[in-house]
């Protein structure tokens, strides 16, 4: 559907109109891009955002009520089409990265880490954070916390902040009665930054889901310390375990021990010198992309002359 909006666009028809390079952001924008390529010859870098046919597939296989009609495979082949006519191909995990080189052998690939706003850090001791909004790995990924690390660590004060409430509220409502307390629900940014600021931790429980985790980026960017499962740090080309201010938890008990010790034990002060801000800095701050991305830019251009 996407697709086909992108080839009815309306575009530019000026004869003066010249484009050196163009930057689409999505797969879905391809048609526009191409449309626009035919008037003045340039090369095209495009973003990948992972699979989307795996994240629809990921989505769609809940919806028991109205399956799907089309399937993994029928997508990824609508996807990998749209694709081909990129001249670089540019990844924004390391999972991605090796993906598409096998799906797509003959394109330049390029791994370029998104850029994330930055949170500002703060001095902690408030209370644990998880911040999720509604799509269906952050349902799975709060439900197991509420399910199976909550009972081993109710004595602990967690906030939940972001709109999956409605998730949990609409896809498991005896858990959300159980634990409406717990839930803010969507926050203006300077309430999230606060919020961020004080944390005696910030809880990353991802047990599904495909991609970087923008919130992970987002957690390292505070600077607090972090418990979070290995799935986490997915495509971030990151040794989580290396990091001192950050716990690695493979089941739910470790990951409510990693947090009574946290808590407990708390870790106050500046936090902008932590591995992990430091780790954010040099890897997912607008600076190091803009970086990255004009290194990318300068190699179309100069293969396009």
């Amino acid at each position: 559907m996407r697709l086909e909006i992108g080839r009815q666009a309306r575009l530019p028809t000026a004869a003066s109109l010249k484009i050196d390079l163009i930057h689409c952001n999505h797969f879905f924008s391809m048609p526009a891009a191409i449309s626009l390529r035919e008037r003045t010859a340039c090369p095209i870098l495009l973003e990948t955002h992972d699979l989307q046919a795996r994240q629809y597939a990921l989505s769609n296989h809940v919806r028991v009520r109205l399956p799907p009609l089309s399937g993994l495979d029928e997508m990824l082949a609508i996807e990998l089409d749209a694709m081909r006519a990129a001249d670089f191909l540019i990844h924004l995990n390391d999972e991605e990265f090796s993906t598409f080189q096998g799906l797509l052998p003959s394109h330049r690939h390029t791994l370029l880490y998104p850029a994330v706003a930055a949170v500002p850090p703060g001095q902690g001791g408030g209370d644990l954070l998880i911040v999720a909004s509604a799509n269906y790995p952050n349902f799975a990924g709060v439900r197991w916390f509420l399910e199976e690390v909550w009972p081993h660590a109710r004595d602990l004060p967690v906030r939940i902040l972001g709109n999956v409430d409605r998730e949990i509220r609409s896809r498991a409502r005896p858990l959300y009665r159980e634990h409406r307390d717990r839930f803010t629900g969507r926050v203006d940014a300077n309430e999230l930054n606060n919020a961020y600021r004080n944390a005696s931790a910030v809880l990353l429980p991802a047990t599904a889901g495909h991609g970087i985790s923008i919130k992970t980026i987002e957690a390292f960017s505070c600077g607090a310390p972090l418990v979070a499962t290995p799935l986490a740090f997915r495509g971030l080309g990151v040794d989580a375990r290396a990091l001192p201010n950050v716990e690695v938890a493979e089941d739910a008990l470790s990951f409510a021990r990693a947090m009574e010790r946290i808590y407990k034990n708390p870790r106050l002060g500046e936090r902008r010198e932590s591995a992990t801000r430091r780790l954010f800095e040099e890897r997912f701050a607008m600076d190091a992309y803009k970086v990255a991305l004009w290194a990318v830019a300068k190699q179309a251009l100069a293969t396009s002359i």
